[in-house]
């Protein structure tokens, strides 16, 4: 998009007195042409503007329309103005125009300053080259012709006014060659406060020492001899003192009223008190001996309930605590102590209703941080120790009798792991937890009444072996080993007297089904698959001599023990029942099944039958029948036994 030079004509001047009153907006006119024909022509059209106020470099933001605009940059939101015939016209600094701000005149403080514009037609927003200063306006020439009564007082610098520039007409004729005003030239008493303009007599303006303590007679200055309010903080020497050889110093400050006494300083005491509404302290800073800082409440008591020491006096034996020291108080008492030890280091106290200590905390106890909860007779119930005679931190746990329940230590000895200990009520071990001094690795101990470890878990049986299981009976004699590595690098085991299992019925193995029109599902019979080594395939012929086993899980009755080996022909993703309990799809058509029955394949892929051909069934036999299905298919509950 091709457009022409900006045409820049505006005004701008900062607000003057009511009278001719100078807006703060800068007319701004231009004409925009798009491929070299005017933009909204011949129908007026709206254009998108940004206008940005910078410097000759265009590196700095003085204004832009919506005070987005920095360092030059394109402003965020734009103006939408009514362009005919390439002509648009605005005031910058129209609030009323959605996106546009204020423009204050002191952006005009600036030597130099250029209008930067952004136009957008429809294509995107392209900036308008090259930036524009602008020039003196109308507001401005004002300055030539200055209306009377306008410069006032405020408009002259100090010193603005010199002998030079006061008229021969001014003051009495006869002292008109110095062009100054001196004492000759004012009559007796006629110049009063009236006259002089507030601050017009400065130090300067009075003679080196015109005004001593010789010429004020002692106590003559008093609070009667000085109107209200007339001698404030800017009357007063940068250093001021209270007090003399004779007396103390001392500043009192009141409210408003004159009645309640707010602030008061007290030079002999060395004390700061800071006064609530109703007369009592709140506040106060003093240091005869030492500095403190105490605060109180608003009770009619006025308790002292806060206290921050650089110094404490020791309450019991008296003589001096070195150290700083807080204390937060209710009216009942002391709650809370922080107190800075030169042989404690930095300590903490929090203390109970009773007064007793609630939790006790060391920065350096016997050289490390040691915390101590304790219960309402004031014995520790819960120790922390950042350093237990060598051995790391350590955290204990009290019975109501005081006696060590837990410990957790974080080296058992100097060169020992962490350890976690759980005693009985009379200090036996009941649990221990920690690391093996011996093989490595974590282990767990379990601990009967006598002391007598039953329950050992290793993380690692010996330097080389995974990890152990071990349970002892009363006698301290091994009962029940369960190996997570038997041998190194072997299989895990378990050994032990007797094995119960209450989660199923029948021991099975796992087999892999060749693929088949039939989906293998818990209950079917399975048959070895000829050609394929370690498989099993869903039977399909009565009286069938490869019968191996059924499908495990039919009827809700779950696989007991299940064998296989991973990674080998010995593995497979069904479970498949070799002896046990299990339900077993059934065809009654050959023959009402009884318990007792002995159970073969049939024609029926699958399904087994009743034995009527002994002679066939010879190698072929599943199991024995345990439950009746007198006709059709069913599930029958089969003792397996293969034969």
């Amino acid at each position: 998009m091709k457009r022409c030079p900006l045409l820049i004509v505006g005004a701008l001047l900062g607000l003057g007195p009511a009278e001719g009153q100078v807006p703060q907006l800068l007319s701004l006119q231009g004409r925009i042409s798009v491929d070299g024909r005017n933009f909204g022509s011949p129908a007026p059209q709206e254009g998108a503007f940004k206008f940005a106020l910078v410097n000759q470099a265009g590196t700095i933001s003085h204004w832009s329309n919506d005070g987005t605009s920095a360092a030059g940059a394109e402003p965020v939101s734009p103006v939408t103005l009514m362009v005919s015939k390439g002509h648009y016209s605005v005031l910058l600094g129209d609030a009323t125009l959605p996106h546009m701000i204020i423009l204050p005149a002191s952006v005009f403080t600036n030597e130099e300053v250029y209008v930067r514009t952004w136009f957008d037609g429809g294509n995107g927003f392209e900036r308008l080259v090259p930036d524009r200063r602008i020039a003196a306006v109308g507001y401005a020439m004002m300055s030539a012709d200055v209306q009377d009564g306008i410069i006032t007082t405020d408009k002259l610098a100090d010193r603005a006014v010199t002998g030079s520039k006061i008229s021969p007409d001014a003051v009495d004729g006869s002292h008109v060659l110095d062009k100054s005003i001196s004492s000759l030239d004012l009559g007796p008493d006629s110049v009063g406060r009236v006259h002089i303009v507030g601050g017009a007599v400065g130090s300067e303006e009075v003679a080196p020492e015109a005004i001593g303590s010789s010429e004020v007679a002692d106590g003559a200055i008093r609070n009667e001899d000085v109107e209200d309010n007339t001698i404030t903080g800017e009357k007063l020497a940068d250093i001021l003192e209270l007090g003399s050889t004779d007396a103390d110093g001392a500043l009192t400050l009141w409210d408003r009223g004159g009645d309640v006494e707010t602030i008061e300083l007290l030079g002999g005491a060395s004390r700061i008190s800071a006064y609530g509404s109703d007369g009592q302290v709140q506040a106060r800073l003093e240091g005869p001996d030492w500095g403190r800082l105490l605060l109180y409440d608003n009770t009619p008591e006025n308790n002292e309930l806060a206290v921050l020491a650089g110094h404490e006096r020791d309450p019991f034996f008296g003589g001096d605590v070195p150290g700083g020291v807080l204390h937060l108080s209710t009216a009942a008492g002391v709650r809370s102590t922080l107190k800075a030890s030169e042989t404690e280091g930095g300590y903490l106290r929090l203390y109970q209703n009773d007064g007793q200590t609630g939790v006790h905390a060391d920065g350096d106890n016997g050289g490390a941080g040691f915390i101590s909860v304790r219960d309402s007779a004031g014995l520790s119930r819960i120790t922390l120790d950042g350093e237990s005679t060598g051995t790391g931190g350590q955290i204990r746990v009290y019975d109501d009798d005081g006696t060590q329940t837990i410990e957790l230590l974080g080296a058992e000895t100097v060169t020992g792991g962490g350890r976690i200990r759980v005693r009985s009520a009379d200090g036996t071990n009941a649990a221990e937890l920690r690391e093996d001094q011996t093989e490595g690795g974590g282990e767990l101990r379990l601990y009967n009444a006598e002391g007598e470890g039953t329950v050992v878990i290793e993380a690692q049986e010996s330097a080389s072996d995974g990890a152990q299981i071990n349970l002892y009976n009363n006698a301290g004699i091994k009962t029940m080993e369960l190996d997570g590595e038997y041998g190194q690098g072997g299989p895990s085991r378990v050994t032990t007297g007797t094995v119960e299992i209450t989660g199923g019925s029948d021991l099975s193995e796992q087999f892999e089904i060749s693929p088949s029109e039939l989906e293998p599902e818990p209950g079917m019979i399975v048959c070895i698959d000829p050609d394929a080594p370690g498989q099993l395939k869903p039977s399909s012929k009565a009286y069938d001599r490869t019968v191996a086993g059924i499908i495990s899980g039919a009827g809700g009755v779950r696989t007991g023990l299940l064998m296989g080996q991973r990674d080998s022909l010995a593995d497979g993703a069904h479970p498949i029942a070799l002896t046990g309990r299990v339900y077993c799809r059934m065809d009654a058509s050959s023959g009402s099944i009884e318990p007792g029955d002995l159970i073969t394949t049939s024609d029926t892929a699958g399904y087994g039958m009743k034995v009527t051909d002994h002679d066939r069934a010879r190698g072929a036999i599943i199991g024995k029948a345990m439950t009746r299905l007198h006709e059709g298919q069913g599930l029958v509950l089969v003792l397996v036994s293969l034969q």
